[in-house]
């Protein structure tokens, strides 16, 4: 069998730290510029390969779609801004919570290269002279600790933080990093970790809370169902639901409204995206009702089938066959998610058909016994 292995590049951006994710960011948001099928046929071998390699390399992941989340979090961003401009701290936040698979994360960061390309337009040279850094993101570690949330944070921004220093030097050392970066926007992903830290899980969200009150950037909180952690619990849920905004996060669940139509335009959006010649919306948006079935209406999903359905196309070598089909979407892998979701509906389909199956038969059986009994009466 013969094995053909992508390897990562391991000089890659790093996006723990600001100059890797500036990097990420600006790789990111810009549509691929398919050449002409008239260039492409005139194209040499090599200069064809290196043009699908350059589509491959894209599918991987710059698929950057402006869907709701994205949407919804920038105007909610834009409004804690204006609201929070004349405060010399602290403020309101944004609030973006929702289940798993509807992707936050990827709108996060279509949001911030969105702040990253303002404000560069504002102050152009700020990166290269090291001036400033407009942005920031990190994730809470799994410890879910208050040191641990401190040293992610003195990670990214690349100021001196000791394992061994206490909280109290920790949270000093971290508020002059952030003052002296000039961040705009902070996003603090992965909240539900906080759960993680057992008896430390309330100081660490506490931590999370006061590094809001207490610097200039605007926050956006962001995770899986946080309602249910402890920086929503008691007095401090109080002050997080005071001061922060929820930015919704685009539910396409069949109780919610207009979801086929909204569902439909997604679908539509994520063809627009693809570096294919023949995926067009014309072609995308008809089966959207199957694909919602196929991928339970989960984002992640649908962007997981439409990448593989792409380069198995561009691997093909021919521009006219890169045409998206149910059949090959339906052919690719899935995640486990959406597996339990596909195994689900097999099973109610069976619990349906075999309760069919039983009506059928009572009722067959209940008219077999009429004539009898009508004899009977007789």
């Amino acid at each position: 069998m013969t094995t053909e292995f992508e390897f990562r590049d391991p000089n890659g951006p790093d996006i723990t730290n600001w100059a890797g994710y500036i990097q990420f960011l600006q790789g990111r948001g810009v549509g691929f510029d398919l050449v002409p099928v008239a260039e492409l046929l005139s194209m040499t071998p090599s200069a064809r390969q290196k043009y699908d390699s350059a589509r491959l390399e894209f599918l991987s992941d710059n698929i950057v779609v402006e869907n709701e989340t994205v949407q919804n979090i920038t105007k909610t961003l834009e409004t804690v801004m204006r609201l929070n401009h004349g405060k010399p701290t602290g403020g309101y936040g944004v609030f973006a919570s929702a289940a798993a698979g509807r992707g936050k994360t990827t709108a996060l960061h279509s949001v911030l290269r969105e702040v990253l390309t303002a404000y560069l337009a504002h102050d152009p040279t700020c990166i290269v002279e090291n001036r400033c850094c407009p942005v920031a993101y990190i994730c809470v570690p799994d410890s879910g600790t208050p040191k641990s949330v401190y040293m992610e944070i003195a990670g990214y921004l690349g100021v001196e933080c000791k394992p061994r220093d206490s909280d109290p030097v920790m949270r000093k050392i971290v508020l002059a990093g952030i003052a002296n970066s000039g961040i705009q926007v902070f996003v603090i992903d992965e909240v539900q970790n906080l759960e993680n830290g057992g008896p430390f899980a309330k100081r660490a969200a506490d931590a999370v809370r006061r590094l809001v009150d207490d610097t200039k950037a605007n926050f956006i909180l962001a995770g899986i169902n946080v309602e249910k952690t402890s920086i929503m619990s008691r007095t401090r849920g109080l002050q997080v639901a005071n001061r922060f905004i929820r930015a919704e996060v685009a539910d396409y669940g069949k109780r919610s409204v207009n979801w086929k139509g909204r569902w439909k335009g997604l679908v539509g959006a994520m063809a627009d995206a693809l570096p294919l010649y023949g995926a067009t919306r014309d072609e995308m948006e008809p089966i959207a009702g199957q694909l919602y079935e196929a991928c339970g209406g989960s984002v992640q999903a649908l962007n997981l089938m439409a990448t593989q359905a792409s380069r198995q196309l561009i691997g093909l070598g021919d521009h006219t066959q890169e045409t998206i089909t149910l059949e090959k979407l339906q052919g690719t892998l899935v995640n486990l998610a959406t597996e339990q979701h596909i195994r689900a509906k097999l099973e109610r389909t069976r619990t349906r058909a075999a309760a069919s199956a039983r009506a059928t038969r009572r009722a067959k059986s209940s008219r077999a016994v009429k004539p009898e009994a009508a004899t009977d009466a007789r």
